[in-house]
């Protein structure tokens, strides 16, 4: 976002700097024979800007927005994703972003540029000897890249060094990392103290990753001397967002949800979503799909939901699978539904177990969920939403005749048909 601006165009006219035309008046400093300028806002009042305030301050908003995408190749026409995709989970480092250049060139001192013109430059990810050779020349990314090679392949010998090193020289990515390599004690004592400060560094510089895993932080608050500070880590975990990472997205559209941290933004909650699942989340597709199901700051849209939900469990998320089944039972597909709860069972979902167990007779472990978990699921029980309390007598009902019953019968006269469903079957 362009805060402050200044603009001059003219004919034969001598360049100036931003500064000369807020300065002068219209004209001045100028030999050009035909002048015309735009400005608007004050240039000094952007200097009082913060990283953290939502908004700019008053003089320094501008009816100008420059967006940048990056021109990337996209997928083949007709693809599409393996039946069984590997399980969505946090990766013990993130990956830099490769920048694209034209074929012969490199990337260098944020420019695409001839490899002979600059001392060090960015490496191919794909050629390790040619990291290694640009890390030795002073290539902070290249060092970062090598140490994100040797981390996937959970080599951390050296991994640690060379983090630290391509922070120490510039590298955002690799602060964020290193600070995790220090607080998960990978390759290294472990010193989660230590490793704070650089996921701040990252996140003051901009990287988004490095504000994602510093909310986590403040999220759950395991990090000795970093308290649990929600509205704190929504607040990173919306910086995040903006800044394109989706674990952030998700985790944001999480905490609009719930009010947790910040004000509940229902609607909100379903734009991150749905940002977040677009660009790969499988946690983010099952929370977009829960919104569309239950009417939560969107319309009520059981065909939108199924098809959030048929993404979620492609990606095997068991919750996006459990949400699938629940659609397919209530509406009287009863097959559709066995195979969605037969996937969210695969993926430990509690609820899928518990179904295929109370509704199909099968014997499935249940996998019961955590406290905090079936804690939110007993209070939205009793603040009347019919959705948790089908969750929860079904999850009773699990674990033996006589018990959850009259919750799912209590969820049916709410208007859950998937409750009326499981209440037929119920002990």
């Amino acid at each position: 976002m362009v805060g402050a601006f200044a603009m001059g165009t003219g004919t034969d006219a001598k360049v100036r700097v931003a500064a000369e035309i807020f300065g002068a008046s219209a004209g001045a400093g100028s030999s050009s024979s035909k002048q015309t300028q735009n400005k608007d806002g004050d240039i000094k009042d952007c200097q009082n800007s913060s990283p953290d305030s939502p908004k700019p301050p008053a003089q320094c908003g501008a009816p100008i927005r420059l967006v940048l995408a990056p021109i990337a190749k996209g997928k083949e026409a007709g693809a599409q994703p393996t039946a069984q995709p590997p399980k969505e989970k946090e990766k013990k480092v993130v990956a830099t972003e490769k920048s694209e250049c034209p074929k012969g060139m490199v990337f260098a001192d944020g420019k695409c540029t001839k490899p002979e013109a600059v001392k060090a430059y960015e490496c191919d990810p794909k050629n390790l000897d040619q990291c290694k050779a640009q890390c030795d020349k002073g290539s902070a990314v290249s060092c970062g890249i090598l140490a994100e090679s040797q981390a996937e392949r959970n080599d951390f010998k050296t991994a640690p060094d060379l983090f630290k090193k391509a922070c120490e020289g510039g590298h955002m990515r690799s602060c964020a990392n290193y600070g995790r390599v220090l607080i998960f004690a990978f390759g290294v004592k472990k010193d989660g103290p230590a490793g704070i400060p650089f996921l701040q560094k990252a996140c003051d510089a901009g990287d988004a990753v490095g504000c994602a895993h510093l909310g986590d932080r403040y999220w759950f608050g395991d990090v000795p001397g970093t308290s649990k500070d929600e509205a704190k880590a929504a607040k990173l975990y919306q910086q995040a967002c903006e800044g394109g990472d989706i674990g952030g997205c998700t985790r944001f559209a999480l905490a609009q949800e719930r009010g947790t941290g910040t004000a509940q933004d229902l609607a909100g909650a379903a734009k991150n979503y749905r940002r977040a699942c677009d660009g790969g989340s499988a946690d983010a597709c099952a929370g977009v799909g829960r919104l569309y199901a239950n009417g939560q700051g969107v319309g009520k849209n059981e065909i939108i939901a199924k098809m959030y939900y048929q993404r979620g469990c492609i990606r095997a998320n068991g919750e996006s699978c459990t949400g699938l089944g629940r659609l397919e039972l209530a509406g009287g597909r009863n097959d559709d539904a066995k195979r969605a709860f037969e996937s969210g069972c695969i993926w430990r979902d509690p609820v899928s177990c518990a179904v295929l167990k109370v509704y199909y007779g099968e014997q499935k472990p249940i996998f019961p969920p955590n406290s905090e978990t079936m804690n939110q699921i007993q209070a939205g029980c009793r603040t009347g939403n019919a959705a948790d309390c089908a969750t929860q007598g079904v999850l009773d009902a699990a674990r033996g005749p006589g018990i959850g019953k009259m919750t799912l019968q209590q969820a049916c006269n709410r208007g859950d048909k998937f409750a009326c469903e499981m209440a037929k079957k119920a002990q």
